[in-house]
């Protein structure tokens, strides 16, 4: 498969967890800038996001799981600088998580209204005794971590260094419809399309953590 096309002025910012036994377990986010973005002021802006992160994330997470920091990609072109911005913020909740497959998701509102796949995350190190039954986390729960996730919002928009100018968390969108490639003698199979004319990028206004549990299984290391 082709590489992805750049995205015009938006970084990606890749948040690493450590869950034992599964160090690489990871979640992401996309912000917007307006101005320039060099491999010192990446560096700069790297570690004040991943310190804000960290700080909001970690006061729910269970004291098991580890946030580890992220790196931060320039997507606006082939060369555009890729930086670590390293942390160790353990969580602050002291009991076990419910298992590395279960996940609190966090829908990313957009102004645009469409069908189809929604930007969400899929948080990592959710506390058992933050869960109603075995399918749900309490109400209490959601609510505040809906208060801090709309933190995070504002914090991707906090003003970065001077030359980057504002910022903006955004959702991009690679995709448009598929297409069938037919594999004889094996099934037919659907192949994502790139959308014509590039990706799509849409503002986040607003962050909405689920009741009921999401599930990650790739996070659950096969046996040996």
């Amino acid at each position: 498969m082709p590489p992805l096309p750049n995205v015009p002025k938006v970084v990606r910012l890749d948040h690493l967890f450590n869950s034992p036994p599964n160090g690489n377990i990871f979640t992401r986010n996309y912000v917007q800038y307006s101005g320039a973005l060099s491999v010192a002021d990446a560096n700069t802006w790297s570690a004040s996001l991943a310190a804000a992160f960290g700080a909001r994330w970690k006061a729910h997470m269970s004291s098991a799981v580890t946030y580890l920091g992220l790196t931060m990609t320039d997507l606006n072109s082939n060369t555009g600088p890729q930086v670590g911005a390293p942390r160790s913020d353990a969580g602050s909740v002291v009991n076990a998580i419910v298992s590395n497959a279960t996940c609190v998701v966090v829908e990313w509102e957009t102004a645009r209204r469409f069908r189809g796949g929604h930007p969400r995350s899929y948080m990592p190190g959710g506390p058992a005794s933050l869960t109603l039954d075995t399918e749900t986390w309490t109400a209490a729960a959601v609510a505040n971590w809906h208060t801090d996730f709309l933190g995070w919002v504002t914090d991707m928009s906090t003003a970065p260094p001077a030359a980057v100018g504002t910022a903006l968390p955004v959702a991009v969108s690679y995709f448009q419809g598929f297409t069938v490639v037919t594999r004889t003698p094996l099934r037919s199979r659907n192949v994502n399309s790139l959308r014509v004319g590039g990706p799509l990028v849409d503002v986040i206004v607003n962050a909405e953590p689920r009741l009921r549990f999401g599930t990650q299984r790739r996070r659950i290391q096969g046996s040996a």
